[in-house]
């Protein structure tokens, strides 16, 4: 275990590297949850079920993202004082349930103090979104075909959860006999993570996917599912924003600020007109100005 956890340490390290020379906002000092600034110790992790002993996780369990991550908050996470997962306050404070997290009122970071070294988290009681039967289902997969340049269209054997926009993970996806002999390459593009998925019907989806080398209808097997993060994108509880030590704060010494995240803004190129309909800047000729067409 000692070793993955210096080869884990080693990657991280030389993506930390790459992402400071494309000039990322990137945290660089210590990514252990117990290094953070103004950190108390944690609840101990009880052993697994086997009576193995777990390590605290190093991200959230709502948005996956590490919170010493060059995308995560600064802040030291919510631990379960049940299992090893934790919860960032960006998500936690998205939550807006009372029956969920027992706010009372107060502020959450009152909350976090009150409840450190005794909070049961969501999964350890059973509520959390990813826990619901509808988005936990594996959706069985009943064809496959091609719809399109780039495009491959799943029929489902039951109806399906899925939303237009939806990530969603195809597994085990193979043909039928009937089918006929095809290159197993032909589903790779198929077999993986997909985003932005598009809805047809109860029963279909399609995917940005390359099915040019299936039959054009397939009788198939596998399974359609979410991803954890989209079931909790459901409930709207994924954090948006970070939060935490502020940029020019001397625990944040180690953080080199780069581009700001977001898309960059398009560029307009020199001389093309502005859309809209706007007037066109009139062009001089050698009689004079020309009146621009409107």
């Amino acid at each position: 275990m000692e070793q993955r956890r210096e080869e884990k340490k080693a990657r991280e390290e030389e993506r930390v590297n790459s992402l400071l020379e494309q000039g990322k906002k990137v945290w660089a000092a210590s990514r252990e949850v117990e290094d953070l600034p103004d950190k108390r110790p944690y609840p101990p992790v009880p052993p697994s079920a086997a009576g193995k002993p777990q390590e605290r996780n190093r991200s959230c369990h709502i948005c996956t993202q590490g919170i010493a991550s060059w995308r995560g908050a600064f802040t030291a996470p919510l631990g379960c004082s049940k299992c090893p997962r934790i919860f960032c306050e960006r998500c936690l404070g998205h939550l807006q349930d009372e029956a969920l997290l027992p706010l009372a009122g107060k502020p959450l970071s009152t909350f976090f103090d009150d409840h450190w070294d005794d909070w049961t988290c969501l999964m350890c009681r059973g509520v959390c979104a990813c826990q619901e039967p509808q988005l936990s289902a594996k959706v069985p997969i009943a064809s496959v075909c091609a719809a399109g340049p780039g495009r491959c269209r799943i029929k489902t054997a039951e109806p399906h959860p899925f939303r237009s926009g939806d990530s969603v993970s195809v597994s085990g996806c193979k043909l039928a006999a009937s089918a006929g002999p095809v290159a197993s390459k032909a589903l790779q593009p198929v077999n993986k993570q997909h985003g932005s998925v598009t809805w047809i019907s109860p029963g279909e989806i399609e995917l940005r996917a390359d099915a040019s080398g299936l039959p054009p209808v397939a009788e198939a097997s596998g399974h359609v599912t979410l991803p954890t993060i989209e079931k909790h994108k459901r409930r709207g509880w994924v954090g948006v924003t970070g939060s935490g030590a502020i940029k020019a704060s001397p625990a944040t010494a180690a953080a080199v600020t780069g581009k700001r995240k977001g898309s960059p803004t398009p560029t307009k190129r020199r001389g093309s007109p502005s859309r809209g309909g706007g007037r066109r800047t009139p062009k001089k000729t050698s009689t004079g100005t020309r009146k621009a067409k409107a």
